[in-house]
């Protein structure tokens, strides 16, 4: 049986992390945190402040990030969380935005390691 796409993000670090963004969304800051347009997922969403950082990061590399690759970049964003409370930030933020369908999780084969 494969797992789902989300056992992939929330187990494995070394999950590779891809946007599923053509471009990257047009952003409105509102009250709540960012409003984004995402053409390919053809609707608008609304984002908290981490997860819009997370985004970011993903889109930052071309070929994606590995999920062990983003509490170092993000500490940098976010220096006041603790590394707890980081991982599991970082577990809802990588939850909001694949049911969102912002981004992709792909296992990385042994040879890509």
């Amino acid at each position: 049986m494969k797992p789902a796409a989300a056992d992939f993000i929330i187990g494995s670090p070394d999950t590779l992390l891809r946007a599923r963004l053509a471009d990257p969304p047009l952003w409105k800051e509102v009250d709540e945190g960012w409003v984004g347009y995402a053409e390919l997922a053809g609707h608008t969403f609304l984002l908290d402040p981490f997860s819009r950082f997370v985004l970011d990061a993903i889109l930052s590399r071309e070929n994606g990030i590995r999920r062990s690759e983003l509490p170092e970049w993000l500490s940098e964003l976010a220096p006041d969380l603790q590394p707890g409370d980081m991982a599991d930030t970082l577990d809802a933020a990588l939850e909001i935005l694949h049911s969102a369908q912002l981004i992709e999780s792909l296992p990385l084969s042994l040879e890509a390691r």
